[in-house]
């Protein structure tokens, strides 16, 4: 019965999981893409100064919103399931 209900609570977690990353995908896509531009920004010929101002105007103002939503993916990556396992007990 431990085990039946055990496994029951770890199922509705992975459930959980999945259709957390199916709605943050799209942020994560943008992510990936802020990252590329960055990375091809820094790869320009030029002086670092200039560089820098190019990977500024990529972020803008989203600096603080970058960092928290690279958190929150980082929290849930991998098969962490113990979050959302709890929330469907």
């Amino acid at each position: 019965m431990f085990i039946k209900r055990m496994s029951k609570i770890n199922w509705k977690g992975h459930e959980a999981l999945v259709e957390f990353r199916n709605s943050q995908q799209s942020r994560t896509d943008q992510l990936i893409s802020i990252l590329h531009d960055l990375l091809t920004k820094l790869q320009q010929d030029g002086t670092p100064e200039n560089q820098i101002a190019a990977m500024r105007n990529v972020v803008g103002n989203q600096t603080d919103e970058i960092i928290e939503d690279c958190q929150v993916h980082a929290e849930y990556a991998g098969e962490q399931l113990f979050g959302f396992a709890l929330a469907v007990l």
